[in-house]
């Protein structure tokens, strides 16, 4: 009798767990811990999330939490049309080849319906031919090339792109900046780049605005991701006379730029891409951060000194502090509000079509998304699956190492 009261207990225990499995995600992770629902139940939707959350670019992959909040938030409140979600997160590491295996485990193994990520250009261009040819819709808060939309459409060949985005593509950024720079009268830019996909696309973009807007670069120096010690790049741009420099690299790399520029006493202003906004860019560079400008949507979580934030945006960092309470503080949730908005639109369209990953993909380019953080609304189209033009995009200055919208 003892043994057998010991079996039912036990069986008990285990339907306990299952059903808790079943209702929610784990809200007590790290960012480096996936947010997972072990449900077999068939009204349970498989979201892959993917992204550097390791290594040099790990400050990128620690974004992809505003959709596992939000997938959280969705099932704690008991799912949608009687659907869950199980959100199963794969660490690329920013390595190309390593972002195809995983992808491919995603699509093939675990079943998904959708995917969020990745933070990498490179590991986003690697990934499309498999999306495509699973027919599994792909939304990406994070990763900016302009390569990676340009790629899908000619994957798609005049039928359904796969490829969706919520951050701001370099084209929109690169206006933002060539702009920036003819209103200052800035003559003689130098143009320092990482060698990756994401800093020759950029390079690619950013001479094409400053060709429109009639300024002429000196020179453009390229360096290998990851390096150590730029001084010597940015010693090319001073002996060439730079009046500006625009850079285009991830944030460490643009910390070892703006040390060298303090080191070597070179006052030019310093224009980055998105990229400087990573926590990691203030943290290498420290005071030599301060002054330097970039680019970020207006009106978003970069407020003015005096400004509010939308409610959308607080309610939505909210959310994120309850299941990540040692994550980013709210003037570095850029990013995290468009991993947010990811979530958000693949749930709205689960709520219309349900489990069916086709479906998915015609619901989020049909549907008007009103449950975002970023937008009072967003509205994809057949023809754009990007969320950013290039007039929502402002400049934005680092003082003090915050950042703020920059009105001048």
């Amino acid at each position: 009798m003892i043994k057998k009261g010991f079996f039912i207990l036990l069986s008990m225990m285990l339907v306990i767990a299952i059903l808790i499995g079943c209702t929610r995600t784990d809200s007590k992770q790290t960012s480096s811990a996936p947010a997972k629902n072990t449900s077999g139940d068939s009204k349970t939707v498989k979201i892959g999330i993917i992204g550097a959350r390791t290594g040099a670019s790990a400050t990128l992959g620690q974004y992809l939490d505003g959709a596992i909040a939000a997938f959280n938030k969705i099932n704690d409140a008991g799912g949608i049309n009687g659907y869950k979600f199980e959100v199963i997160v794969r660490d690329d590491e920013a390595n190309p080849t390593k972002a195809k295996e995983l992808v491919k485990d995603l699509l093939y193994k675990e079943g998904v319906s959708a995917i969020i990520g990745p933070t990498n250009t490179s590991n986003a261009l690697a990934m499309l031919p498999e999306v495509f040819k699973a027919k599994v819709p792909l939304i990406d808060p994070v990763a900016t090339g302009s390569k990676i939309g340009e790629e899908a459409k000619k994957l798609a060949k005049g039928d359904k792109n796969y490829f969706f985005r919520t951050t701001t593509p370099d084209y929109t950024q690169a206006d933002a900046i060539a702009g920036y720079l003819k209103a200052k009268g800035i003559q003689k830019p130098v143009i320092l780049h990482d060698e990756t996909a994401y800093g020759k696309g950029g390079l690619k973009e950013i001479q094409a605005a400053l060709d429109k807007a009639g300024v002429k670069p000196v020179k453009e120096v390229g360096f290998p991701m990851s390096t150590s010690d730029l001084t010597p790049q940015v010693m090319e741009a001073k002996q060439a006379q730079a009046d500006a420099l625009v850079v285009w690299a991830l944030g460490h790399d643009q910390a070892q730029i703006a040390k060298a520029k303090q080191k070597l006493g070179f006052t030019v202003p310093m224009v980055g891409s998105t990229a400087m906004q990573q926590t990691n860019f203030r943290e290498l560079a420290g005071d030599a951060a301060n002054g330097n400008i970039s680019i970020w949507p207006s009106n978003h979580v970069r407020a003015q000194k005096e400004g509010k934030l939308s409610q959308r945006i607080t309610d939505a960092y909210e959310v994120y502090k309850k299941y990540f309470p040692k994550g980013y503080s709210l003037e570095d949730a850029g990013s995290l509000m468009f991993a947010y908005d990811a979530a958000m639109i693949v749930a709205s369209a689960v709520e219309k079509a349900g489990n069916d990953p086709a479906g998915i993909r015609d619901a989020m380019e049909s549907l008007p998304h009103k449950n975002i953080a970023s937008k009072d609304l967003l509205q994809y189209s057949a023809d754009n699956h990007e969320a950013w033009e290039s007039k929502d995009i402002g400049m934005v200055k680092i003082e003090d190492n915050k950042i703020y919208q920059l009105n001048e």
